[in-house]
């Protein structure tokens, strides 16, 4: 008899709130991302695909969209955005401060706090609702607004059902 371990398939994907922004920009085609990290966005996308209620806890640190980040390295004692390894990204501050204040931003427009825990349906909604824009906190550039935007949109007909 084959038992399925359901407290695996309940896990929520952690994710950094700044990263919600890219999944969604990615959603319609994970192809049309950059070539930094595609598989990990994949993981993420294909997991809010198959189940849209699945719960994303909003984290400071690592998350489940750099598990399968080709940068990643083990490093003994870890770093700010993992326990057993590190990336570039993680050494450099002027990165880590970057991030910290962009998703500071992005957690006073959406009016929630870090460890928050939505499902993706109800993130999207938001994010549609309250931030149309990710370059009016300095996330992303001009060019990259319009492939926001239509992905959010693409996102919004998945989740009405057209």
């Amino acid at each position: 008899m084959t038992t399925v371990n359901h407290a695996f398939s309940k896990k929520p994907i952690m994710m950094r709130p700044y990263e919600f922004t890219y999944v969604i920009s990615y959603f319609p085609d994970v192809e049309t991302s950059s070539d930094y990290n595609r598989e990990g966005f994949r993981h993420v996308i294909e997991k809010c695909r198959k189940n849209p209620d699945i719960e994303i806890k909003l984290a400071e640190e690592f998350d489940d969209v750099c598990l399968l980040c080709e940068k990643l390295y083990k490093k003994t004692g870890g770093s700010i955005w993992g326990k057993e390894h590190s990336c570039p990204s993680a050494e450099n501050q002027e990165i880590r401060d970057e991030v910290a204040t962009i998703n500071e931003k992005l957690m006073a427009i959406l009016g929630l706090e870090m460890d928050a825990m939505l499902s993706f349906r109800r993130l999207a909604f938001l994010f549609k609702e309250k931030f149309p824009d990710p370059t009016a906190i300095g996330q992303g550039r001009e060019e990259d607004v319009e492939q926001y935007q239509a992905g959010l949109d693409y996102v919004m007909r998945l989740l009405s059902g057209n």
